[in-house]
Protein backbone atom coordinates (compact mmCIF):
# COMPACT_ATOMS: atom_id res chain seq x y z
CA UNK A 1 0.00 0.00 0.00
CA UNK A 2 0.66 3.40 -0.47
CA UNK A 3 1.36 7.19 1.17
CA UNK A 4 1.11 12.31 0.51
CA UNK A 5 4.22 14.53 -0.05
CA UNK A 6 3.44 17.30 -2.22
CA UNK A 7 5.16 17.05 -5.49
CA UNK A 8 7.17 20.46 -5.11
CA UNK A 9 9.17 18.50 -2.02
CA UNK A 10 10.58 16.18 -5.15
CA UNK A 11 13.44 16.96 -6.64
CA UNK A 12 12.02 19.00 -10.03
CA UNK A 13 15.52 17.34 -12.06
CA UNK A 14 15.92 14.36 -10.66
CA UNK A 15 14.21 10.86 -9.42
CA UNK A 16 16.91 8.38 -8.76
CA UNK A 17 15.51 5.06 -7.87
CA UNK A 18 17.21 1.96 -6.12
CA UNK A 19 15.55 -1.73 -5.66
CA UNK A 20 16.75 -3.02 -2.65
CA UNK A 21 16.72 -6.78 -1.77
CA UNK A 22 16.50 -6.15 2.29
CA UNK A 23 15.36 -2.44 2.71
CA UNK A 24 16.12 -0.52 5.44
CA UNK A 25 16.43 -1.82 9.25
CA UNK A 26 13.61 -0.41 11.25
CA UNK A 27 11.77 1.41 8.03
CA UNK A 28 8.20 0.25 6.65
CA UNK A 29 6.87 1.16 3.89
CA UNK A 30 5.45 4.27 2.87
CA UNK A 31 7.96 5.74 5.39
CA UNK A 32 10.73 8.27 4.90
CA UNK A 33 14.12 8.08 5.69
CA UNK A 34 17.44 10.04 5.46
CA UNK A 35 20.82 8.34 4.29
CA UNK A 36 23.89 10.89 4.08
CA UNK A 37 21.69 13.76 3.85
CA UNK A 38 19.21 12.42 1.30
CA UNK A 39 15.86 12.27 1.98
CA UNK A 40 14.17 9.15 0.54
CA UNK A 41 10.81 7.32 0.51
CA UNK A 42 10.42 3.48 0.87
CA UNK A 43 7.53 1.60 -1.28
CA UNK A 44 6.94 -2.24 -1.21
CA UNK A 45 7.93 -3.91 -4.80
CA UNK A 46 7.24 -7.45 -3.30
CA UNK A 47 7.33 -9.74 -0.75
CA UNK A 48 11.84 -9.16 -0.26
CA UNK A 49 11.96 -6.13 -2.65
CA UNK A 50 12.30 -1.95 -1.66
CA UNK A 51 12.16 1.05 -3.64
CA UNK A 52 14.00 3.96 -2.97
CA UNK A 53 12.64 6.99 -4.06
CA UNK A 54 14.92 10.46 -3.73
CA UNK A 55 12.32 12.92 -2.09
CA UNK A 56 14.44 15.52 -1.23
CA UNK A 57 17.56 16.95 -2.01
CA UNK A 58 17.99 20.35 -1.15
CA UNK A 59 21.63 20.50 -0.23
CA UNK A 60 23.02 19.83 -4.09
CA UNK A 61 20.46 21.69 -5.54
CA UNK A 62 21.49 25.15 -3.17
CA UNK A 63 24.94 24.34 -4.42
CA UNK A 64 24.75 24.06 -8.28
CA UNK A 65 25.26 20.98 -9.15
CA UNK A 66 24.40 19.59 -12.24
CA UNK A 67 21.36 16.87 -12.27
CA UNK A 68 23.35 14.26 -13.71
CA UNK A 69 26.39 14.92 -11.45
CA UNK A 70 23.52 14.97 -8.34
CA UNK A 71 22.16 11.81 -9.24
CA UNK A 72 25.77 9.72 -9.73
CA UNK A 73 26.25 11.10 -5.96
CA UNK A 74 23.24 10.00 -4.82
CA UNK A 75 23.33 6.81 -5.84
CA UNK A 76 27.45 6.16 -4.84
CA UNK A 77 25.80 7.24 -0.85
CA UNK A 78 22.85 5.24 -0.94
CA UNK A 79 24.38 2.32 -2.59
CA UNK A 80 27.37 2.27 -0.18
CA UNK A 81 24.85 2.37 2.63
CA UNK A 82 21.83 0.37 1.71
CA UNK A 83 22.57 -3.20 1.54
CA UNK A 84 22.20 -5.10 -1.57
CA UNK A 85 20.82 -1.88 -3.64
CA UNK A 86 21.31 -1.38 -7.29
CA UNK A 87 20.24 1.70 -9.38
CA UNK A 88 17.57 1.84 -11.52
CA UNK A 89 17.71 2.82 -14.87
CA UNK A 90 14.49 6.22 -14.51
CA UNK A 91 13.05 5.40 -17.20
CA UNK A 92 12.94 1.63 -15.55
CA UNK A 93 9.84 3.13 -13.83
CA UNK A 94 8.17 5.83 -16.31
CA UNK A 95 5.34 3.26 -16.61
CA UNK A 96 2.03 4.15 -14.16
CA UNK A 97 0.89 0.41 -14.99
CA UNK A 98 -1.17 -1.93 -12.63
CA UNK A 99 0.10 -5.86 -13.03
CA UNK A 100 -2.54 -8.28 -12.94
CA UNK A 101 -2.70 -10.56 -9.99
CA UNK A 102 -4.18 -13.82 -8.78
CA UNK A 103 -8.08 -13.30 -8.93
CA UNK A 104 -7.66 -10.71 -11.91
CA UNK A 105 -8.41 -11.30 -15.46
CA UNK A 106 -5.56 -10.40 -17.54
CA UNK A 107 -7.40 -8.52 -20.06
CA UNK A 108 -9.40 -6.20 -17.79
CA UNK A 109 -5.95 -5.49 -16.95
CA UNK A 110 -4.65 -4.29 -20.37
CA UNK A 111 -8.15 -2.03 -20.34
CA UNK A 112 -7.41 -0.34 -16.72
CA UNK A 113 -4.21 0.42 -17.81
CA UNK A 114 -5.03 1.90 -21.49
CA UNK A 115 -7.50 3.85 -19.52
CA UNK A 116 -4.49 5.45 -16.61
CA UNK A 117 -2.51 5.81 -20.27
CA UNK A 118 -5.31 7.80 -21.41
CA UNK A 119 -5.99 9.76 -18.28
CA UNK A 120 -2.43 10.68 -17.67
CA UNK A 121 -2.06 11.91 -21.31
CA UNK A 122 -4.83 14.10 -21.62
CA UNK A 123 -4.71 15.91 -18.15
CA UNK A 124 -1.06 15.21 -16.80
CA UNK A 125 -1.88 15.93 -12.99
CA UNK A 126 1.01 16.10 -10.05
CA UNK A 127 -0.26 12.89 -8.47
CA UNK A 128 -1.64 9.93 -9.59
CA UNK A 129 -3.27 7.22 -7.21
CA UNK A 130 -4.68 4.15 -8.52
CA UNK A 131 -6.59 1.68 -5.77
CA UNK A 132 -7.62 -1.58 -5.90
CA UNK A 133 -11.13 -2.89 -4.22
CA UNK A 134 -11.52 -6.31 -2.89
CA UNK A 135 -14.45 -7.55 -5.71
CA UNK A 136 -16.82 -5.54 -7.86
CA UNK A 137 -18.35 -2.67 -6.75
CA UNK A 138 -21.30 -0.63 -9.05
CA UNK A 139 -21.89 2.57 -9.73
CA UNK A 140 -23.49 3.94 -6.55
CA UNK A 141 -20.31 4.37 -5.30
CA UNK A 142 -19.88 7.32 -7.31
CA UNK A 143 -19.94 10.41 -4.48
CA UNK A 144 -21.52 8.44 -2.50
CA UNK A 145 -20.37 10.03 0.73
CA UNK A 146 -21.70 7.04 3.22
CA UNK A 147 -24.41 5.53 5.13
CA UNK A 148 -26.01 7.76 7.76
CA UNK A 149 -25.42 11.32 5.89
CA UNK A 150 -28.39 13.44 6.58
CA UNK A 151 -26.89 16.77 4.71
CA UNK A 152 -25.57 17.12 1.60
CA UNK A 153 -21.68 17.84 1.12
CA UNK A 154 -20.43 20.87 -0.73
CA UNK A 155 -17.16 19.32 -1.01
CA UNK A 156 -16.78 15.54 -2.56
CA UNK A 157 -15.52 13.35 -0.35
CA UNK A 158 -13.61 9.90 -1.32
CA UNK A 159 -15.79 6.97 -1.20
CA UNK A 160 -15.91 5.24 2.61
CA UNK A 161 -15.04 1.77 1.03
CA UNK A 162 -13.73 -0.30 4.42
CA UNK A 163 -10.35 -0.87 5.35
CA UNK A 164 -10.74 -4.55 4.56
CA UNK A 165 -12.23 -3.81 1.18
CA UNK A 166 -9.20 -1.82 0.18
CA UNK A 167 -6.35 -4.19 -1.22
CA UNK A 168 -3.62 -1.69 -2.39
CA UNK A 169 -3.24 1.45 -3.10
CA UNK A 170 0.09 3.21 -5.09
CA UNK A 171 0.72 6.52 -5.57
CA UNK A 172 2.83 7.93 -8.46
CA UNK A 173 4.09 11.66 -8.81
CA UNK A 174 4.92 12.95 -12.50
CA UNK A 175 8.44 13.84 -13.79
CA UNK A 176 8.73 15.81 -16.36
CA UNK A 177 6.53 13.84 -18.83
CA UNK A 178 7.03 10.84 -17.10
CA UNK A 179 5.56 9.00 -13.94
CA UNK A 180 7.49 7.72 -11.10
CA UNK A 181 6.32 5.23 -8.29
CA UNK A 182 6.76 7.29 -4.80
CA UNK A 183 5.93 5.97 -1.75
CA UNK A 184 3.44 9.41 -0.20
CA UNK A 185 2.98 9.56 3.86
CA UNK A 186 -1.10 10.26 3.43
CA UNK A 187 -3.45 7.55 2.11
CA UNK A 188 -6.88 8.49 0.26
CA UNK A 189 -8.36 5.27 2.18
CA UNK A 190 -7.50 4.62 6.33
CA UNK A 191 -5.81 1.35 7.29
CA UNK A 192 -7.92 1.41 10.10
CA UNK A 193 -11.50 2.11 10.51
CA UNK A 194 -12.42 5.28 11.10
CA UNK A 195 -15.05 6.27 13.65
CA UNK A 196 -18.04 7.34 12.55
CA UNK A 197 -18.78 10.08 10.12
CA UNK A 198 -14.83 10.87 9.77
CA UNK A 199 -14.50 10.27 6.46
CA UNK A 200 -17.10 13.18 5.72
CA UNK A 201 -13.71 14.73 6.60
CA UNK A 202 -11.39 13.50 3.79
CA UNK A 203 -12.37 16.06 0.83
CA UNK A 204 -10.86 15.45 -2.46
CA UNK A 205 -10.13 18.71 -2.99
CA UNK A 206 -8.11 18.73 0.15
CA UNK A 207 -5.86 15.84 0.18
CA UNK A 208 -4.41 17.15 -3.68
CA UNK A 209 -4.42 20.26 -6.17
CA UNK A 210 -4.21 18.30 -8.84
CA UNK A 211 -4.67 14.59 -8.74
CA UNK A 212 -6.17 11.91 -10.48
CA UNK A 213 -7.87 8.70 -8.51
CA UNK A 214 -8.54 5.64 -9.47
CA UNK A 215 -10.53 2.42 -8.45
CA UNK A 216 -10.52 -0.26 -10.12
CA UNK A 217 -12.01 -4.00 -9.00
CA UNK A 218 -10.55 -7.36 -8.01
CA UNK A 219 -11.93 -10.40 -8.75
CA UNK A 220 -12.64 -10.14 -12.25
CA UNK A 221 -11.41 -13.31 -13.68
CA UNK A 222 -13.83 -14.88 -11.94
CA UNK A 223 -16.66 -12.32 -12.07
CA UNK A 224 -16.55 -11.61 -15.48
CA UNK A 225 -16.88 -8.25 -14.92
CA UNK A 226 -15.37 -5.13 -13.43
CA UNK A 227 -15.88 -1.73 -12.52
CA UNK A 228 -13.32 1.42 -12.56
CA UNK A 229 -13.96 4.70 -10.90
CA UNK A 230 -12.33 8.04 -11.93
CA UNK A 231 -12.03 10.98 -9.41
CA UNK A 232 -9.84 14.18 -11.08
CA UNK A 233 -9.25 17.39 -9.05
CA UNK A 234 -7.30 20.47 -10.90
CA UNK A 235 -7.78 23.30 -8.30
CA UNK A 236 -10.55 23.24 -6.86
CA UNK A 237 -12.55 21.77 -9.11
CA UNK A 238 -12.85 17.68 -9.65
CA UNK A 239 -14.66 15.51 -12.25
CA UNK A 240 -16.17 12.00 -11.38
CA UNK A 241 -17.52 9.26 -13.63
CA UNK A 242 -17.63 5.36 -13.49
CA UNK A 243 -17.24 2.31 -16.25
CA UNK A 244 -18.36 -0.97 -16.21
CA UNK A 245 -17.12 -3.52 -17.98
CA UNK A 246 -18.25 -7.07 -19.11
CA UNK A 247 -16.35 -9.95 -20.37
CA UNK A 248 -19.24 -11.70 -22.08
CA UNK A 249 -18.04 -11.83 -25.76
CA UNK A 250 -14.79 -9.88 -24.71
CA UNK A 251 -14.04 -7.79 -22.21
CA UNK A 252 -16.12 -4.46 -23.41
CA UNK A 253 -17.40 -0.87 -21.82
CA UNK A 254 -21.10 -2.12 -21.03
CA UNK A 255 -22.28 1.10 -18.87
CA UNK A 256 -21.10 4.90 -18.37
CA UNK A 257 -22.16 7.42 -15.52
CA UNK A 258 -20.74 10.93 -15.16
CA UNK A 259 -19.16 10.38 -18.72
CA UNK A 260 -20.17 10.01 -22.21
CA UNK A 261 -19.33 6.08 -23.89
CA UNK A 262 -17.58 8.42 -26.07
CA UNK A 263 -15.52 9.90 -23.90
CA UNK A 264 -13.83 6.81 -22.16
CA UNK A 265 -13.81 4.71 -25.19
CA UNK A 266 -11.39 8.09 -26.41
CA UNK A 267 -9.24 7.15 -23.28
CA UNK A 268 -9.03 3.70 -23.93
CA UNK A 269 -7.78 4.37 -27.51
CA UNK A 270 -5.12 6.83 -26.64
CA UNK A 271 -1.71 6.13 -26.87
Amino acid sequence: MHNRLQASTVSPVVAVIFDCRYGIKGKAHGQKCTVRGYQLGISMRGADRFALCLLRDRRHQRTGVCASQRAKLVRRAVAKHVAGAFWLPHEALIMAEVRAGNSDDPSFIELLNALVRGLTSRHAPDQLWIVQIDNWFDHKWLRFPGTGTKFPQDKLTFPPFTPNRVAGQWSYLRVGDHYTEAPLAVLPHPTKKDPIGAHLQRRVQQFSRSACFVWYSASTAANGRGSVMVYRVADDRVECWYAGFNRKNGWKLHLAKGASRNDIQQLLNAK
